[in-house]
């Protein structure tokens, strides 16, 4: 989220966003990370603009 990875960063470029998910438990994990921060609600907030451009999976059995 940050642009660090500069691998990650392009392959998420060069990916359109609707072929690319990520699960809810993986928001919950990055969602704790950003309450436990120093600067909470900026985290949160990116977090929130990161995540919404991509489709969210579910957790479950399948």
């Amino acid at each position: 989220m940050r642009g660090k990875n500069s691998t990650l960063k392009q392959k998420l470029e060069s990916t359109a966003t609707k072929d690319i998910a990520v699960c809810s438990i993986v928001k919950a994990k990055l969602f704790y990370g950003a309450m436990k921060s120093a600067n909470s609600q900026r985290n949160l907030t990116l977090q929130q603009q990161f995540l919404a451009q991509f489709t969210s999976l579910p957790f479950d059995r399948k």
